[in-house]
Formats: structure tokens, sequence, C-alpha cells
């Protein structure tokens, strides 16, 4: 090696491996975030986010006023 260039350490194995396992959980946890966040996007409101809607116990949406007989 020469002179003008001082050698660095080597970092040791389980370092460079606890790097590599950090770096690909960071890349899928964001590639997971990206991916739930444009289908959350795509999908628009999910039922009952709707403002004003009510929906009954079967998941349709509930008469707005009752009839009476």
């Amino acid at each position: 090696m020469p002179p003008w260039r001082p050698r660095r350490p080597r970092p040791s194995a389980a370092l460079r491996v606890g790097r590599l396992v950090a770096l690909t959980a960071a890349l899928v946890l964001v590639g997971w975030g990206i991916a739930f966040g444009a289908s959350r996007l795509l999908a628009g409101p999910v039922a009952g986010e709707r403002t004003g809607q009510v929906l009954s116990a079967t998941g349709s949406p509930a008469a707005s006023t009752p009839t009476t007989h």
C-alpha cells in the first residue's frame, strides 16, 4: 500500500452483515409504504369514510328516513 494512502481497518463481517440487513429492511419498509400509500390513494375513500354516509349492519347504506306504514 502506498504510504500516502493509509490503510483503514476493515469492518468485521458481523458489522457488514448487520449494515446490509438494516439497509435491506429500510428499503423494504420504504417500498411497502409507497405501495400501501399508492393503493390507498388509488382506492379512494373506504365505505363509511364518506361524509354523511351511514351504513347499516349489513354494510349497505342505511335508509335516510324511516318509512312508516
